[in-house]
């Protein structure tokens, strides 16, 4: 799997959880590092080959790019939404999807 597609469904994946654990306002990766972990976001060897910086940066800007899925007058994606855009870039990947 390829290093932005990875931090595509990580980004999704905190989104949902952020959602589902009812945090207010903005999503934070640093306020869902402290919370969670982001270990259990991302996957470890992407966890190792970059700098924690660049990690954070990049799942902020997939993080953002995530807001742009939502639909008009809505402020951030349901637990439901980000739960399918996650699956149907799963089902994109060759090998997973037909």
């Amino acid at each position: 799997m390829k290093y932005d597609t990875a931090l595509r469904l990580a980004a999704l994946h905190i989104q949902q959880h952020a959602v589902s654990n009812h945090f207010v306002g903005k999503i934070s990766i640093k306020a869902i590092e402290k919370a969670s972990g982001l270990d259990k976001f991302v996957a470890h060897s992407l966890t190792e080959n970059m700098k924690s910086k660049d990690l954070r940066k990049m799942l902020a800007q997939y993080m953002k790019l995530n807001q742009s899925l939502t639909a008009p007058g809505q402020k951030q994606l349901t637990a439901l939404q980000a739960k399918l855009h996650y699956m149907k870039i799963v089902s994109e990947l060759k090998t997973f999807g037909c």
